[in-house]
């Protein structure tokens, strides 16, 4: 469409900001919060630190960027498995969107590390907050689907164990990567997730 073309200037600072974002990634995934720097960042960036600060007020910018394009980038990663699992059988459905997960989580090891052992947890809180209600809003219909005699209390007291249970330990296995194949252990977390479903009789 005409108009949504950015003109030279605004490409290039398209290109700065990507490679200072991409940059505040990598010191954070190297050194940690407390050891990361705007002249880090910038050096890291092959920017002057006067270009960084007239994109970024500060390094907490810089994270909340960097945050913000991991959080996007896992939801956009897991969508089309939660998508695909609308209508299938639940124990398939809870395996494909595991693996997803999984998958997911496993590609963003290194900045996750980063956030969960090194970043003050209220840096990123609220985006992980805001990614887990989606994830848990889309879980609550997928079972409310398959088992439609299901009490309300009862679909949101499973969901609220399976996401925070499928959150907890896909980050601790593609974290601490235990003498577990990786197929092995889908199959019991998926196991372990159904086992949480309310009981009642599936949607035909």
């Amino acid at each position: 469409m005409a108009g949504t073309r950015r003109t030279p200037t605004q490409e290039r600072s398209r290109r700065t900001v990507e490679r200072i974002v991409d940059a505040g990634a990598a010191v954070l995934a190297e050194s940690g919060y407390h050891q990361a720097s705007t002249n880090r960042i910038a050096e890291a960036a092959g920017v002057s630190p006067g270009t960084l600060y007239g994109y970024f007020a500060d390094k907490d910018e810089i994270v909340a960027a960097v945050i913000e394009r991991v959080v996007d980038g896992f939801a956009e990663a897991v969508a089309p498995a939660l998508r695909a699992a609308a209508g299938r059988p639940v124990e398939e459905a809870t395996r494909l969107v595991l693996d997803a997960v999984l998958a997911g989580v496993e590609a963003r090891a290194d900045l996750i590390e980063a956030f969960v052992d090194r970043v003050p947890a209220e840096r990123y809180a609220p985006r992980v907050d805001a990614l887990r209600d989606r994830v848990s809003d889309v879980s609550y219909h997928l079972v409310a689907a398959s088992l439609p005699s299901a009490a309300p209390a009862d679909l949101e007291r499973s969901v609220w164990l399976a996401v925070r249970t499928v959150e907890h330990l896909t980050v601790r296995y593609a974290l601490g990567r235990p003498p577990i194949p990786r197929d092995a252990f889908l199959d019991d977390l998926a196991t372990m997730i159904v086992g949480l479903a309310p009981t009642g009789p599936p949607a035909p």
